[in-house]
């Protein structure tokens, strides 16, 4: 996903859709987000080409997987996971992410 501001610099994040759960199925998916965020350089966007963050889209959270699921996982390791199950809303905080990631003011 990407935002670039008329003006200003864009950015843009990976969003990495994957078809499974459980700790050790999610714990092998991080590599490709780590390998997204760290490594792929968005041309165009210059100076800020590097991704402003990669997340994992996972189908379930089960008990082992949950701390992966918190903000302050995805803070400390620049990745980290949401839940987007069919027929349910997306949560909050995938929002909150987007906005804080891209640089999104909502004005008061």
């Amino acid at each position: 996903m990407t935002w670039v501001p008329e003006g200003g610099q864009g950015r843009w994040v990976c969003l990495d859709a994957k078809y499974r759960t459980g700790a050790q199925n999610v714990a092998e998916a991080f590599e490709s987000a780590h390998i997204y965020r760290d490594a792929l350089r968005w041309q165009d966007l210059g100076e800020r080409g590097r991704c402003a963050g990669a997340v994992l889209l996972v189908p379930a959270m089960d008990r082992n997987t949950e701390p992966w699921f918190e903000k302050a996982f995805r803070d400390e390791h620049g990745v980290g996971v949401f839940c987007l199950t069919p027929g349910q809303r997306p949560p909050d905080s995938l929002m909150d992410w987007f906005r804080e990631q891209l640089g999104l003011r909502i004005p008061d």
